[in-house]
């Protein structure tokens, strides 16, 4: 994949989290220092976190749906934590064209994420794993190995975008989310929230659906978040979806089916993981 594609992707997510946070009140996150550009193919600096302030307490509905982009970062931003492993794991109705059918689509991914270097690891439909990095703007895959630039591996891609489908589902269920006390996470102070779409705004959520998750109902859940800096540390969260054939011509067109969608999301090892281009 192109440095210019995955610019791109991740341009267009970042506009569609800023999107979905000014529907749901919420503003932008503190911003994180600046990355150093290097050459292609070279280690970028590793970004200094913006510096950590206690962030406890305020609304539970924009806490939640601002967690994801306090820990992912977004654009030239880095997350607010210094380092961290991640473990995704997703699956969600999608209208396979091919077999005109509703199929269930799935995503595994670990990685560990420091600024905006990561080490990745993609599990793929037939049970294989793809290993990757993405160092700055270059991605890389391993091969037997040996470290090779990405090319078309999608590595890049993939990571940049997983995060679509959580942001959605998050912003709609956080419309109803409710603080459920705190708890350890992962070695760090969380504050526990209960989230569920039928508790929220009801003209909030048409808003947000004016724009995207349209045809999504019944999200729900808990979350996670970091006491220290507002970043999602856990979510656990189920939905339900109408799915649409995207190719019709038919203004429209009715769903061609129903399904359903679980995402799982789990960060541990906040400050103790590194990531570097082997040599």
């Amino acid at each position: 994949m192109s440095r210019a594609t995955r610019t791109i992707s991740v341009l267009l997510l970042a506009a569609l989290m800023a999107a979905l946070l000014a529907a749901c009140g919420g503003g932008p996150a503190q911003p994180a220092a600046k990355p150093t550009t290097k050459p292609a193919g070279q280690p970028a600096a590793q970004p200094t976190a913006a510096p950590a302030q206690p962030v406890t307490g305020g609304d539970p509905s924009k806490r939640v749906t601002e967690s994801l982009g306090l820990l992912t970062g977004s654009g030239d931003k880095t997350s607010v934590l210094p380092s961290y492993h991640i473990e995704i794991n997703m699956a969600g109705p999608i209208f396979d064209r091919r077999d005109k059918a509703v199929k269930t689509d799935t995503t595994k991914i670990k990685a560990d994420v420091q600024g905006a270097n990561v080490h990745v690891w993609i599990e793929d439909e037939d049970g294989t794993t793809t290993e990757g990095y993405v160092i700055g703007n270059d991605d890389y895959v391993v091969k037997d190995g040996k470290v090779e630039e990405g090319g078309l591996s999608g590595v890049g891609l993939t990571w940049a975008m997983w995060q679509l489908d959580p942001v959605i589902i998050l912003s709609l269920a956080g419309q109803g989310a409710q603080a459920a006390g705190g708890e350890d996470t992962g070695g760090r102070t969380a504050e526990a929230y209960t989230v569920d779409m039928a508790k929220g705004n009801p003209a909030v959520l048409a808003g947000i659906q004016a724009f995207i998750g349209h045809g999504i109902s019944n999200a729900r859940g808990q979350v996670w978040i970091d006491q220290q800096t507002g970043a999602l540390l856990k979510t656990v969260l189920d939905y339900e979806q109408d799915v649409y054939d995207h190719t019709s011509s038919e203004k429209d067109a009715p769903p061609v089916g129903h399904g359903s969608g679980h995402i799982e999301i789990s960060v541990t090892q906040v400050g103790k993981v590194s990531v570097n281009l082997p040599q």
